[in-house]
């Protein structure tokens, strides 16, 4: 995890300094996405580390949760993001929330509810007709 680290924040910019756009576009977002992977592999492994213990924070835990309805919002709101900062951030996690409550929840249990019944549907039936 060291290595991924020393690479992402270290090496990685130099070399995008030195060698500017043929860098990223040729090698170097590949290796960014590889050093991310390695550390969030790191931390899902040994969630009792410290950047484990930070990741798995409740207020964390549940901006993971909320991130599809965030993705889905933010473009939105941060359109004009200059004149508005740091509204638009409250209005994105305010509607996200709000979205995320009163549409995916509801859809997510919906989901649930017709798998259930489907799965209920195809197990084979103890008796047996012969």
């Amino acid at each position: 995890m060291a290595a991924a680290i020393s690479f992402l924040f270290l090496i990685d910019p130099l070399l995008d300094l030195r060698f500017h756009g043929r860098y990223d576009l040729t090698i170097g977002m590949t290796l960014e996405g590889v050093s991310i992977s390695l550390i969030t592999l790191y931390v899902v492994n040994r969630p009792e580390t410290l950047p484990g213990r930070v990741l798995n924070a409740a207020f964390l835990r549940h901006i993971g949760v909320m991130s599809y309805s965030i993705y889905l919002w933010q473009n939105i709101m941060t359109a004009e993001a200059g004149r508005y900062f740091p509204f638009n951030l409250v209005a994105i996690i305010a509607i996200a929330e709000l979205s995320y409550w009163a549409v995916e929840r509801p859809f997510l249990r919906l989901r649930n509810s017709l798998q259930n019944r489907t799965s209920v549907n195809l197990e084979p039936s103890s008796t047996s007709v012969m």
